[in-house]
């Protein structure tokens, strides 16, 4: 019997047309346990090692179910995904060996924070297998979304003023610094997930509640959270979220509304500016001057030698005896922190082009997946993944890439189950056929 007839044996082709999908025991469970390892929630929590360390290895324990996925699965976009992980996996290491003088050990060590983008096969194969529905699965987000923001809340309370430190080699959560005080970094993916769903909540039917936590949520983040680029991107999504049915029946109005105050606030520079002063800029605790100076040393090396450009240098760990802030004599520098500018350094135009074209499949599946069915929570799938883009400005795109990689998963896998009716059309309004590819096995030769 051939892979893909056992496959068909055990996991038959579902039919296109609306039935109900099968029950596997304990589905809800095994998602609250699976995605929290797909989206990285516990990739950089120093804090508890173990966690960590799990988290570190985990692509490797789940090699088995990505495999799967990989073989088995009809997803789109693999050769590109393919492409990009082979590139990442062979070329940055050779790099770093060259530039860096990294071991063997200390190069391929590198390559642990790039695994993650092999999720995409892994929790395809997971959806499948466990034939997982569209309410399942949100519900699996949603609870998660409230556990994220429980979780910030209950470690602010409990945790002691002795917890926080300077140091962010010593912690991956719990930092204090002169001009924020104490803050929690707790990865809050699903919880942004949550405000842009909530908002689209508002905009299809709107009450009370959904602007009432939205605010709450918001406002831990402010206290406690204080990543003040993630929450501005984030604040920007929930307006646009919470304004989604504005656009689609008054968009000449959305939109003079936009330019009008578009010209307000241009009209306000001149005066904001005399008024704040360099406060703005202080306010920034000097994050802005470190990274001005890390992209300078780093497109001053760069600017060397034309194939640097192109294939990067490669990067370092931890763990590595010569790290990149060795390299460039600058106690803090991290590519991480430079956004594209540090991909590009460490990957080179080549691969970052690579990566844009994998976040650009998603947003593009994503946009799809909410076009066959404009639910509240398809719609925040797409707002979530706008926002994971936007980040990218400030932040790696490698930091956390099983995000972008588990996200493509769900919005593919979407694409695969039977559409839920849609509402009644209003007058003069025509449905367009929906385009859809779904996460499903590869037909077998000889099957009707």
């Amino acid at each position: 019997m051939s892979g893909e007839a056992a496959y068909q044996r055990f996991f038959p082709t579902p039919s296109r047309e609306a039935q109900p999908i099968a029950r596997v025991p304990g589905v809800l469970a095994i998602l609250l346990l699976s995605l929290p390892i797909y989206m990285q929630v516990f990739q950089y929590l120093k804090d508890i090692r173990a966690v960590w360390a799990f988290a570190k290895i985990s692509p490797l324990l789940l090699l088995p179910v990505t495999v799967f996925g990989l073989v088995f699965l009809k997803l789109p976009y693999r050769a590109l995904w393919l492409l990009l992980m082979i590139y990442l996996l062979l070329v940055g290491p050779m790099l770093s060996m060259l530039y860096v003088d990294a071991s063997f050990l200390e190069a391929a060590g590198s390559t642990v924070k790039i695994w993650a983008f092999a999720f995409y096969f892994t929790a395809g194969a997971t959806f499948l297998m466990l034939r997982v529905s569209e309410e399942k699965l949100s519900r699996a987000l949603m609870i998660l979304a409230v556990t994220n923001f429980a979780t910030l809340w209950i470690l602010w309370i409990v945790m002691p003023d002795s917890t926080y430190v300077t140091d962010i080699t010593l912690t991956g959560m719990f930092l204090w610094d002169q001009e924020r005080g104490p803050r929690i970094m707790l990865p809050l993916v699903f919880g942004l997930l949550g405000l842009v769903w909530m908002a689209r909540s508002f905009s299809v039917r709107p009450s009370i509640w959904q602007p009432a936590l939205i605010v709450l949520c918001f406002t831990l983040m402010f206290v406690i959270y204080k990543q003040r680029t993630v929450i501005g991107f984030s604040l920007l999504m929930v307006l646009w979220a919470a304004t989604g049915e504005i656009r689609r029946r008054l968009p000449l109005f959305f939109w003079a509304g936009c330019a009008l105050a578009a010209a307000g606030f241009i009209a306000l520079v001149p005066f904001l500016s005399e008024l704040l002063g360099s406060s703005v800029r202080d306010s920034l605790g000097g994050s802005l001057t470190v990274r001005e100076e890390s992209g300078r040393l780093l497109t001053a090396f760069l600017e060397q030698r034309p194939e640097r450009w192109l294939f990067g240098m490669g990067g370092t760990t931890e763990f590595n005896t010569i790290q990149l802030p060795d390299f460039f004599r600058k106690r803090d520098f991290f590519l991480a922190d430079l956004g594209w500018l540090g991909t590009i350094g460490e990957y080179g135009l080549v691969g970052s082009v690579l990566i844009a074209a994998c976040y650009a499949c998603t947003l593009r599946e994503a946009a799809r997946a909410a076009s066959l069915a404009r639910t509240p929570f398809r719609l925040a799938l797409q707002d979530l993944t706008m926002v994971l883009i936007l980040v990218t400005a400030f932040y790696s795109v490698t930091y956390t890439p099983g995000q972008i990689a588990t996200v493509m998963a769900i919005v593919i896998y979407l694409q695969s189950l039977p559409i839920p009716p849609p509402p009644p059309a209003r007058p003069g309004v025509v449905r367009p056929a929906p385009h859809r590819h779904g996460l499903v096995p590869r037909p077998v030769a000889g099957r009707g």
